[in-house]
């Protein structure tokens, strides 16, 4: 994606999926009420469900040719699909660690922060200047090494019997330990194929 004379280092959607991912989880991170937030009931999960499904269709229908948007606009259909990963994965996420809190403000709360982190990374992606530049980088390159290691914590936490037992240290170290068995796992895997393609 160019930005003013500079390419940021993924493109417009990529910049869009893990920018706003990360600025989400961040934002649900800081703010107090969303912090241990959890999914109350299975209807909450339906703004994210939509977010994602959005920017996967749009993804899809540009793919195929139906439409041609430009620079901002793909990473807003970008920015829709990470605010959706963000809003599943961060309750499932507090679940595993066992901080949870339920309820309508902290569900409405995080509803906000998401809002808030789509417009501030559509802001930037508007701003032409160096703090833009330096601003989207770091969150989308955040926001993929975050994706990749709450993706990889999930996994191993289903591997582990999902249980309250990672609450104490002994769980949250192994969680940790088959955690990173699992990123190596997947490093050793890719490397190999690439020796072998």
């Amino acid at each position: 994606m160019l930005l003013g004379t500079d390419f940021l280092p993924l493109c417009s959607r990529c910049t869009g999926i893990y920018a706003s991912f990360f600025l989400v989880w961040v934002g649900l991170s800081i703010i107090p009420r969303t912090r241990r937030w959890v999914l109350g009931s299975p209807l909450e999960v339906l703004p994210a469900a939509v977010f994602l499904a959005a920017g996967l269709v749009l993804s899809v229908i540009e793919a195929k040719g139906y439409i041609a948007p430009g620079t901002v606009a793909r990473m807003f259909v970008g920015a829709a699909a990470g605010t959706g990963l963000a809003l599943m994965l961060r309750p499932v996420y507090n679940q595993i660690v066992a901080k949870s809190s339920k309820g309508r403000k902290a569900y409405v709360a995080g509803l906000l922060v998401s809002c808030v982190a789509v417009a501030v990374l559509m802001l930037f992606s508007l701003w032409d200047a160096r703090p833009g530049y330096y601003v989207l980088t770091l969150a989308s390159v955040g926001g993929l090494i975050l994706l990749y290691i709450v993706t990889n914590v999930n996994a191993s936490s289903l591997i582990l019997g999902w249980s309250k037992s990672h609450t104490t240290a002994r769980g949250m170290v192994n969680l940790a330990m088959l955690t990173a068995v699992l990123i190596l796992t997947e490093a050793l895997a890719i490397s190999l194929l690439r020796s072998l393609g």
